[in-house]
């Protein structure tokens, strides 16, 4: 189930903030139109999934709708404001989930990408308030 959500997220991050862009440049009527397509499309689809696939059926349901609604905005923002949003920003989100998966090693052009680090707190002096720094950092 959280791996149909990530991968929603993905489409999510891969259109950007076409919503937005379409409610400020004055067409909140086209944003409005989208998000009820989107909530007939995954209400149609909870209906339908949920009886027979439970809990996935329900991220399925609304991952579709999520995503039908982010990619009818982009369609719009192409046609109406003319601007190509997705193509860089699904390649460059790819790279970025791919070279951040926890377990991996990845980097790209020496850089390390990964998002998830241990966390590293400085060793506590020994006398004076050592102790009182041991019971904060639990260590």
């Amino acid at each position: 189930m959280l791996r149909i959500l990530a991968l929603e997220q993905l489409v999510n991050v891969a259109t950007g903030s076409v919503g937005y862009l379409l409610s400020m440049t004055g067409h909140e009527r086209l944003l409005r139109n989208n998000v009820l397509a989107a909530a007939v499309v995954a209400l149609d689809g909870a209906l339908v999934l949920i009886p027979a696939f439970g809990l996935i059926g329900t991220a399925v349901a609304t991952a579709t709708g999520i995503a039908i609604q982010n990619l009818l905005c982009v369609w719009q923002v192409r046609r109406v404001l003319g601007f190509k949003m997705m193509l860089l920003t699904l390649v460059f989100s790819l790279i970025l989930v791919l070279t951040s998966w926890p377990g991996s090693s990845a980097s790209l052009g020496g850089v390390d990408l990964s998002l998830y680090r241990e966390p590293s707190y400085p060793k506590p002096r020994r006398g004076g308030h050592g102790e009182l720094l041991e019971r904060l950092y639990l260590i």
